[in-house]
Formats: C-alpha cells, sequence, structure tokens
C-alpha cells in the first residue's frame, strides 16, 4: 500500500511538471491576436473594437512587472473600471487607448499617433518575447508567459523585461 501511494504521488508530480513545460508557438500567438481583429470597416478603425483588456488601477499597467491580458469572447463586466485596451486592426497593429468606467459617463482618452503600436514576436533562449512599438521607437518588451484560452475568454500572461 506505501508503494503503491509513493507511485501516485511521483506520476502525479511528472504530469504537473510536464504539464507547466509546454511550450508557446510564435503561430499561436499570432493566430490569437488575428482572431480579435473585429473591425466594422477597413477605412473605419474603431479604437475601442473587441480590446484587449488590461488592469490598469493605480497605473498597474505602466509600473507591474506582470501584466494580464484578457479578450472576452462574449458580454462581460470585468472587477476593474480603469483599464489600458489594446484594439487590433492588422495581425501586428493595434491601437493603446486608455479607458475608465470607475465614475459616469466613462471615458477614454482620445486616441493619435502616438496610439498607434505594432508588435513584433521573437524566439529566444527565454521563450517567447513580445515587442511593442510606436512612433517613438521600443516602448516595451514583454516575455510571453501563458497563454490560456477557453470558450469565455483568452488571457495571455506577460512579464516585462528591463
Amino acid at each position: 500500500m506505501n508503494r503503491f501511494t509513493i507511485l501516485i504521488l511521483l506520476l502525479s508530480i511528472g504530469t504537473n511538471l510536464i504539464a507547466q513545460n509546454q511550450e508557446i508557438k510564435k503561430s499561436e500567438l499570432k493566430k490569437i491576436f488575428r482572431k480579435s481583429i473585429k473591425q466594422d470597416s477597413r477605412r473605419n478603425i474603431s479604437t475601442l473594437s473587441n480590446p484587449w483588456v488590461i488592469n490598469n488601477t493605480d497605473s498597474l499597467f505602466f509600473k507591474a512587472d506582470t501584466i494580464k491580458l484578457i479578450n472576452f469572447k462574449t458580454q462581460y463586466k470585468y472587477d476593474f473600471c480603469e483599464k489600458i485596451n489594446w484594439s487590433f486592426y492588422k495581425k501586428d497593429k493595434f491601437y493603446q487607448v486608455e479607458s475608465q468606467t470607475c465614475r459616469e459617463p466613462s471615458s477614454a482618452k482620445v486616441s493619435n499617433e502616438n496610439s498607434r503600436f505594432w508588435i513584433t514576436i521573437t524566439k529566444n533562449d527565454f521563450g517567447l518575447i513580445l515587442n511593442t512599438y510606436n512612433l517613438n521607437g521600443l516602448i516595451d518588451r514583454f516575455l510571453v508567459l501563458l497563454i490560456n484560452q477557453n470558450e469565455i475568454k483568452d488571457e495571455i500572461v506577460l512579464k516585462r523585461i528591463t
């Protein structure tokens, strides 16, 4: 009985370790961003169309070393009211907009040329690296830690590289 318990314990630990080492593929990340594009027209870009939402409570997006991008597939009410929205309009281009729903009326900052970003995704020894750029050059570098997809939402966890 004791050997059986040890065997089960070792098998469960080994399975958990294997599950955590799933490699994130560059093509998978690009496909997730591409699927989030929901623009009504190629001529008019909606900057809040199906955005990837990031919690920006107390400027968390700009200060935290780890952030979570969330893209809900259905209507959803968030647990936070200050947000950064990444709305993709091409496979590697998005608008970054700050918005808030804490106070009435809800508001979003007006987008300008510095709100237009593009990404590059590279692979190195540490993993998948997501770089964001705007007209001023490289803005942020992130290590992609996790991609989690289900029927309700897609989540991408990023760790800021300084």
